[in-house]
Formats: structure tokens, C-alpha cells, sequence
């Protein structure tokens, strides 16, 4: 439990970062506020599903492994964006290197 107090708000922090990453320029703050809202969305929905959970007689470990899907999906996103965005990386001509130094 405290190593997912100590990850989930680091998360968050850094899902904003990539969000204003993603967002070309003009649109920037409305794909980081609606990327806030989703985040604040989970925050108030997930303690209402855990308890439900619980509810339904579901044991604590279980119901941990069901909601780490969610962040694990969002690493492997994110992990194979990085990979995707390195394969497609424009490579500098190494004429214009040579001669913007000159």
C-alpha cells in the first residue's frame, strides 16, 4: 500500500507531462485539462468501486490486482510510444550538419 501512495500521484504527475508532450500547441490546455479530468474522474470513481468490491465479499489482494491493470496498460501505452517515436525519428543529413558548423 505505501509503495502505491508513494507511485500512483508520481503517475499522474507524469501522464500531464506526456499530455503536453502529445498536443500540438493551439490545443495544448484543453488536451491537459480534459487529461486532468479523466485522472480526477478515477480519483473520486475508484474508492466507490473498491468498496463495492469489497461489498461483494471480493478479497483486498484481488481487488489490488484489478485495479493495477489500468496503470499497467498506461505503462505499456507509454513504452510503446517511446519505441514507436524512436523508430520514426527523423536522422539529421549529415551534409547539413557539416555545413550549418562551417
Amino acid at each position: 500500500m505505501g509503495l502505491l501512495g508513494f507511485t500512483v500521484p508520481l503517475g499522474a504527475a507524469g501522464a500531464i507531462a506526456l499530455t503536453a508532450m502529445f498536443y500540438p500547441t493551439v490545443m495544448r490546455s484543453s488536451g491537459v485539462g480534459w487529461a486532468m479530468a479523466f485522472g480526477r474522474f478515477g480519483q473520486v470513481c475508484s474508492p466507490l468501486v473498491i468498496g463495492l468490491l469489497l461489498t461483494l465479499g471480493w478479497p483486498p489482494g484481488q481487488i489490488l490486482a484489478v485495479m493495477a491493470i489500468g496503470p499497467l496498460l498506461a505503462a505499456l501505452c507509454v513504452l510503446l510510444r517511446s519505441v514507436f517515436v524512436r523508430i520514426n525519428a527523423p536522422v539529421a543529413d549529415v551534409r547539413t550538419v557539416s555545413e550549418a558548423s562551417a
